[in-house]
C-alpha cells in the first residue's frame, strides 16, 4: 500500500503515465522521431500563428487594463484617506500654522567648510613631484572629460606612476589636488613651476601628463593645448603627439 501511495501521488503521476516505462506511451517516441523530421517553419500566413497572436495581443491589453486600474484604485484610496480633512485634523495637519522649513547649515558645519577651504588655497603652492603630477593630470583631463571609465583609466595610469604611495595616501592626494583646482584653477596651475624646478623632471612631467592623457587611445585637441601650455609655462620642449589608432580630434 505504501509502495502504491509513493507510486501513484497525483505529482508524480503526471510525469510516470507519460514515461517511456508506460508500454502506452511506446508509439510515442516513434512519432515524435517521425514529426522532428518532418518539421518545418510555419509560414507568415499560418492562421494558427494569426490566432496565436491575437490571443497573446488580448492576454497583454488584459493585463495592461489591469494595472492601470490597479494603480489607479491605488491613488484614489491614497488620496481619499490622506487627504481626508478628518484625518489631518486628527495628527494636526490642517491647522493653518506654518510648515517647519528644513533646517539651514549648522555654523559649525559652514566654519568646518571654510576651515578646509582655507586650508586648501594654503597649500596651493606646496607638494613636490607627486603631488604636481596629479594636479596636471587632473587639469589635462577636465579639457574634455567628465568622470567617466576613461577618467578612472587616467587615474589608474597615474597610480601605476606613484606606486611608492599607498592606496589610501594616493587617494588623499588626488581628492586634495582636486579640490584645489576646483577652488584656484589659474593659480593652482601656475603653482607647478614651483613645485617642480628640476629641468629633467619638469620634462618627465609633461611627457607623463600627455602618456595619461593618452593612455584611453585618444588625445584631443584641447588635451594637446593643454600639455602644450604646461610645456611653455615649464619652459620644456613640447612632448611629439603620440601616434594613436585615432587622430586628435
Amino acid at each position: 500500500v505504501a509502495e502504491a501511495v509513493f507510486k501513484y501521488n497525483p505529482l508524480r503521476l503526471s510525469y510516470t503515465l507519460f514515461a517511456d516505462s508506460n508500454p502506452f506511451m511506446k508509439g510515442v517516441s516513434r512519432l515524435a522521431d517521425q514529426v522532428k523530421a518532418a518539421r518545418r517553419p510555419a509560414g507568415a500566413d499560418n492562421p494558427a500563428l494569426a490566432v496565436q497572436k491575437a490571443v497573446s495581443d488580448r492576454i497583454e491589453a488584459g493585463l495592461d487594463a489591469y494595472r492601470d486600474a490597479r494603480d489607479s484604485l491605488v491613488e484614489k484610496m491614497f488620496f481619499a484617506i490622506y487627504g481626508s480633512p478628518v484625518l489631518q485634523g486628527m495628527v494636526g495637519m490642517n491647522l493653518g500654522t506654518k510648515v517647519r522649513e528644513l533646517p539651514a547649515s549648522s555654523p559649525e558645519k559652514e566654519a568646518l567648510r571654510q576651515a578646509a577651504i582655507t586650508r586648501l588655497r594654503a597649500r596651493v603652492g606646496d607638494g613636490g613631484f607627486d603631488a604636481a603630477l596629479v594636479r596636471a593630470t587632473l587639469y589635462v583631463m577636465s579639457a574634455v572629460r567628465a568622470l567617466d571609465e576613461n577618467c578612472a583609466m587616467a587615474l589608474n595610469e597615474v597610480r601605476q606612476k606613484l606606486l611608492h604611495l599607498s592606496l589610501a595616501e594616493f587617494k588623499t592626494l588626488v581628492r586634495e589636488q582636486f579640490y584645489i583646482l576646483l577652488l584656484e584653477r589659474e593659480a593652482a596651475v601656475k603653482a607647478i613651476a614651483g613645485m617642480v624646478t628640476d629641468p629633467a623632471d619638469r620634462a618627465a612631467l609633461v611627457e607623463k601628463a600627455m602618456t595619461i592623457a593618452s593612455a584611453d587611445g585618444v588625445y584631443t585637441l584641447a588635451e594637446r593645448e593643454r600639455v602644450e601650455g604646461l610645456s611653455h609655462l615649464l619652459d620644456v620642449a613640447a612632448p611629439a603627439v603620440p601616434a594613436l589608432g585615432k587622430a586628435p580630434a
